[in-house]
Formats: structure tokens, sequence, C-alpha cells
């Protein structure tokens, strides 16, 4: 995946790009090793330097959300993108945000959402539809996860995504989430 060119060549022979969203998941099975951290600050960088970047928080306790200002309960975000049907543009927050990055919000309700889908649905498709609605739309997406295993917008992150960047301090313990992110990813994929 990543950047696709088309060609297409027209009665003049111009050539048409199509472009196609790199999505990121950010992780560990551990928190505080500084997964939003990353996903923020990345994202910043690139939009800084003209990229369109989409954050999709993943995670009941907002951290991204919460990192970029934007008030938690202000907002519909990710808890009515997975069981709503709303899109991404009917979603995304635009304004105080850094240069080219926009924003689903998370708030504390999103760990209602095992309650609130089917026992049909599966958790690893679950952020297909709304992924590949906007791969065109950005440059770059990044799926700031939560620090569970189990979490099923984890699952649904690592299934989705094309690069998975997992965050670590050099200790034990979050050493030993890498392992269990690991473990994860290849049961998912």
């Amino acid at each position: 995946r990543g950047w696709a060119v088309i060609q297409e060549f027209s009665d003049r022979g111009s050539m048409t790009i199509q472009r196609s969203s790199i999505v990121i998941a950010v992780g560990n099975q551990k928190g505080g090793v500084g997964k939003t951290t990353n996903a923020v600050n990345i994202a910043a960088a690139l939009g800084q330097s003209g990229y369109r970047c989409l954050i999709i928080d993943l995670d009941p306790a907002a951290g991204a959300t919460r990192n970029l200002g934007v008030a938690e309960k202000r907002f519909a975000g990710t808890l009515e993108l997975l069981t709503a049907n709303e899109s991404i543009e009917q979603l995304v927050v635009t304004e105080h945000l850094p240069h080219g990055v926009r924003l689903i919000p998370a708030r504390p309700q999103l760990s209602e959402l095992e309650s609130r889908l089917s026992r049909f649905s599966d958790r690893t498709r679950l952020l297909e539809r709304p992924i590949n609605a906007v791969r065109g739309d950005y440059d770059f997406i990044f799926l700031d996860t939560a620090p569970l295993a189990g979490a099923t917008t984890t699952v649904a992150a690592y299934s989705v995504a094309d690069w998975i960047l997992l965050s670590a301090f050099p200790h034990p313990l979050s050493m030993g989430g890498l392992t269990e992110a690991f473990n994860d990813i290849a049961d998912v994929r």
C-alpha cells in the first residue's frame, strides 16, 4: 500500500496521481511508554512538513484528545465512528490543532464499546470501513491504541494498519509489553 501512482494518459499525455494513506497503529500493551506522545508529535511534525495527517484516538483514556487540547466531552468521536456508522468527515475535529493535523477524539465512554457492539461483529474489521472511506484524503492516519491487548480498538487497529509502531522504554515491563504486542499482532493478522 502506501503511495500508489496510477498513470492515466489523456489525449495530452498527462499523468494522474492517486494517493493512498499510510495507516500506522501506535501501540504497546504497557501504558505510559510514549504511544500517544509518539503519535501526536510525529503527526504534528509531518503536518508542519505539508502532509495531511489524521489521528484516531482509540483509547478510552483519551490521551491524544487531551494532548491536543480538545475537551473530551465536547465532541462525538471514536465511539460514534464504531457504533453509529458516523463518517470520519462528520466527526473530525480541525480547530486549534497543529497545521495539517485532524483528530477523531475519544472520551471515557469508549470503554462501553464492547456492550454496544453486536455479538456478531467482527472486531478485527471495525476500522476497515471508516479507514477505507478516507484513504485518499490523508497522507498518514495514526491509530493511537489503548494499552490493553484484548481491547477491541487495539485488535481492530493492529488488523487494519499498514505499519505498527511499538513504543517502549528500556525497562523490563515496557519490553515485556512489546513481546505481548508482537504475539497479539501475529494473532490478529
